[in-house]
């Protein structure tokens, strides 16, 4: 009997050990609710949008080259198109372009049909392959050198340049620093204006990034029928592009 009225006693002690820390731990999230709101009462929100631009000139060059032949059976146009396109793949190989930079694009072979004005309906002309890869390098004389080849090769064209950063994600993550510093900036002048001081920022908002052209640059993609009478290589300018940032900062002021 005096074993079962000891263990009453030590849950009835453990149930109020319990039920008093509750209770402190309740007060004392309550004061600290209390002071923020002391704090934060009267404060303004403060929103301000920062913005950051960075000009450089890229520094990889990606673009297509595409053979299309037109012949009596599928494989004598794909045997045609293939052949013109392995001569440059080796060329760009020799010239010290990696496999990894080499790549099929496009690939497809199909019934040829051209439109007869005479008879008023399409007649079957032959089929019709064509072949399409990509060729990425960082030398944009290199890039001059495997156009022109492409084009001896009896490439139908050359088209789609891409101009592009190797490490993008590096100059995207300095140009949004940028845009925070920006923001920052305008905030403490307006706070400054306002008579206000920050007490925190309360919300980030990214509002994307480039990188977007800036066009200070041309060229002309010509196919084999122009290409014809020209000796020289064409020159690729890689120009500039302009990576942007915009962010919107708010922060709490009183």
């Amino acid at each position: 009997m005096k074993i079962l009225e000891s263990n009453f006693y030590k849950s009835i002690l453990a149930f109020l050990a319990v039920s008093l820390s509750l209770f402190f731990m309740s007060k004392a999230v309550y004061e600290f609710y209390q002071a923020r709101l002391s704090l934060e009462d009267g404060a303004m929100t403060l929103s301000v949008t920062g913005e950051a631009k960075i000009d450089a000139q890229p520094d990889l060059i990606e673009f297509d080259i595409t053979a299309e032949e037109i012949e009596d059976t599928s494989k004598k146009a794909q045997d045609k198109a293939s052949k013109k396109i392995n001569k440059i793949i080796d060329f760009a190989k020799s010239k010290g372009v990696d496999d990894k930079d080499i790549k099929t694009s496009y690939f497809d072979v199909s019934k040829y049909y051209e439109w007869n004005s005479n008879k008023g309906k399409r007649e079957f002309v032959g089929y019709k392959a064509v072949n399409r890869i990509s060729i990425k390098t960082k030398d944009k004389d290199l890039a001059s050198e495997i156009v022109a080849k492409a084009m001896d090769t009896g490439a139908s064209n050359v088209s789609s340049f891409r101009f592009k950063f190797q490490d993008d994600k590096t100059l995207k993550e300095k140009v949004k620093q940028m845009a925070i510093e920006d923001a920052k900036r305008k905030a403490k002048t307006l706070a400054d204006s306002l008579g206000v001081s920050i007490l925190r920022m309360t919300s980030f908002s990214d509002g994307g990034q480039g990188p977007y052209p800036v066009l200070r640059r041309s060229y002309k993609v010509l196919d084999a029928s122009e290409m014809s009478d020209i000796a020289v290589e064409p020159q690729i300018e890689l120009g500039t592009k302009s990576i942007r940032a915009t962010v919107t900062l708010q922060f709490l002021a009183r």
